[in-house]
């Protein structure tokens, strides 16, 4: 079965500010390079989404992959993996970050 992945705003938003912050920190070409590692991992969601573990102390159906120093957080719905945020892993996660 294949997945579609979705982003939600916060999502789209989240890789905004990363590509801006790496853009401005590093150049355009370590920009699109860190979004492309991101965009690619998350595209891997469409096939056995659910292979992640589940996040249950931030969200009883809330699953993350790690990339980078980055955790996408997402959830699958029927046929749909739902890209909620793409977070830096130093932040301090809390469930209201994913709301």
């Amino acid at each position: 079965m294949t997945y579609r992945v979705v982003y939600t705003a916060a999502a789209r938003t989240d890789l905004q500010e990363i590509a801006n912050y790496f853009r401005n920190a590093a150049g355009n070409v370590v920009a699109q390079a860190t979004t492309n590692k991101i965009v690619e991992k998350i595209e891997t969601l469409g096939v056995r989404p659910k292979r992640q573990r589940l996040r249950r102390e931030l969200d009883p159906e809330l699953r993350a992959v790690p990339v980078g120093n980055y955790m996408i957080f997402y959830r699958v719905e029927a046929d749909i993996v739902s890209i909620v945020r793409i977070l830096h892993g130093s932040q301090n996660i809390s469930d209201k970050l994913l709301r």
